[in-house]
């Protein structure tokens, strides 16, 4: 028996040597994306993804017994603390992936890289900036990260470090369903396409309206406010009010594209609704059905005194909307008179966001930008928070004008689109750093997962068989 205590040490130091391996190499890749950071515009995400694993190291090697008990038990206890490192590094890896696609290809680069200076100027001017005359919420901790994935449209994770590419795979295990959803980084999920379709990242647009009402603590109340709406206008249909509390989340998004965005909100998103009118006229669980979902961004547009003809992709288009009959196109208007309502105290939604009409205006500076991608004289918006979502907005009206050309002129335009659209979205940059505020609970949520990852046993940590994996997909 003389060997089991060279066995057992060796089996201890095996574990122990996983931990520092991995810690070695995530203090490399965090001290590299650090120093790349050369704006701090990814500061408040990196410190909370690195509070995050070494929090969770920590549990894990706290969990890796001595060389002096029962052999079987010191090898149990050294699998599952194995088990444990591989979820951390899980978890490191996923953010990784995405931080690091700005290193990637030149295009995927330069477009994350816009992404990335659209979602901060949709997102920084929602909150205060220690000036007194600014009373709009505080910082909400860190600012949503962009990053590209072979999908159709974005999504946005509010809540949830680990969104369904990484916990699909391993849905099954206990620890994902009950615990691994709770990190607080939010992210935005941008499709792959808008390397070469940039108008695609006008789309974030309706992503960070997400993020900005779960930040702001407006979930609730602008669900209240869109089914008192509904149900002054017809107080018998419960179903109704029902119905459109279940849609609330979605409208608020798209009310806030508009007022990023103005009248060119519509656009891209007809160009995800339109379709056959059959499909278009069903109503969805988290949407109204297409046609009552572009009405009411018309709605919007109108009320925030904006002309949404321009936006349409085709008059065909507006009409089938306009002369739609479905039952829920009743309570269009006063849910969107109800819901631009809604913003912090003190704030209308549209005031809260930073809406300006003149932005948008025939002689606006996004008619400026629209004008520039057709030869026109280059616009003088200054570097600033406003400006990449002001250009933006000039690139959909562009793209927009490029679909409704003949051969030549659309291939020049779409051209002119493709080859100067992300390197001015990135030349509006904000001076200055980036680093937002102490994201809140994050303390909690990181003593949690700790404790849950050092206390989870075999049962929680195992993940299901390929063969059923390979099924769900």
């Amino acid at each position: 028996m003389g060997e089991v205590p060279e066995m057992l040490v060796g089996r201890v130091a095996a574990s122990h040597a996983r931990v520092s391996v991995l810690t070695t190499a995530f203090a490399q890749w965090l001290s590299d994306r650090h120093q790349s950071d050369t704006w701090q515009q990814y500061r408040t995400q990196l410190d909370t993804i690195s509070a995050v694993v070494d929090n969770c190291l920590g549990a894990v090697a706290a969990t890796i017994p001595p060389a002096d008990d029962d052999w079987l038990l010191v090898y149990e206890a050294c699998r599952l603390a194995d088990r444990r490192a591989v979820w951390v590094e899980r978890v490191w890896r996923f953010f990784a992936e995405r931080f690091d696609q700005r290193d990637g290809p030149e295009s995927r680069k330069r477009c994350i890289q816009a992404a990335d200076e659209v979602l901060w100027s949709c997102w920084r001017p929602c909150f205060a900036d220690g000036s007194a005359a600014n009373t709009r919420p505080p910082l909400a901790g860190a600012v949503p990260l962009p990053y590209l994935d072979p999908v159709h449209a974005p999504e946005a994770f509010p809540a949830g470090l680990v969104p369904a590419d990484l916990a699909a795979t391993y849905a099954d295990a206990p620890f994902v369903r009950e615990h691994l959803a709770r990190l607080p980084v939010p992210t935005v999920r941008v499709p792959v396409a808008a390397t070469y379709e940039p108008w695609l990242l006008s789309l974030i647009a309706h992503e960070t309206g997400h993020h900005l009402q779960f930040a702001a603590r407006l979930v609730q109340a602008f669900r209240t406010t869109i089914q008192d709406a509904v149900a002054t206008v017809n107080p018998s249909d419960q179903d109704a009010v029902t119905r459109w509390g279940d849609w609330s989340v979605e409208i608020f998004a798209d009310l806030v594209s508009v007022a990023l965005l103005g009248q060119w909100a519509l656009w891209p998103i007809a160009e995800l609704e339109l379709g056959a009118q059959q499909r278009m006229s069903e109503p969805r669980a988290g949407y109204p059905a297409a046609i009552v979902r572009l009405s009411l961004i018309e709605h919007a547009i109108v009320a925030m005194n904006l002309d949404p003809g321009p936006a349409w992709p085709s008059s065909e288009a507006a009409a089938l909307v306009h002369n739609a009959e479905l039952p829920d196109l009743a309570y269009a208007s006063a849910v969107v008179d109800a819901g631009l309502r809604v913003g912090p105290p003190g704030f209308t939604l549209a005031s809260w966001i930073g809406f300006d009409a003149a932005d948008f205006a025939p002689t606006g500076e996004v008619q400026q930008w629209r004008r520039w991608f057709s030869g026109g004289p280059h616009p003088a918006t200054p570097p600033s928070l406003r400006g990449p979502r002001i250009a933006l907005a000039g690139v959909v009206a562009a793209t927009a004008d490029a679909r409704r050309a003949d051969n030549e002129r659309r291939r020049r335009l779409e051209e002119t689109v493709q080859d100067h659209a992300y390197q001015e979205l990135i030349a509006l940059h904000a001076p200055g750093v980036r680093a937002g505020g102490a994201a809140e609970a994050i303390e909690g949520n990181l003593s949690a997962l700790a404790a849950a990852l050092a206390k989870s046993g075999a049962d929680e940590l195992e993940e299901p068989p390929r063969e059923r994996v390979e099924a769900r997909r």
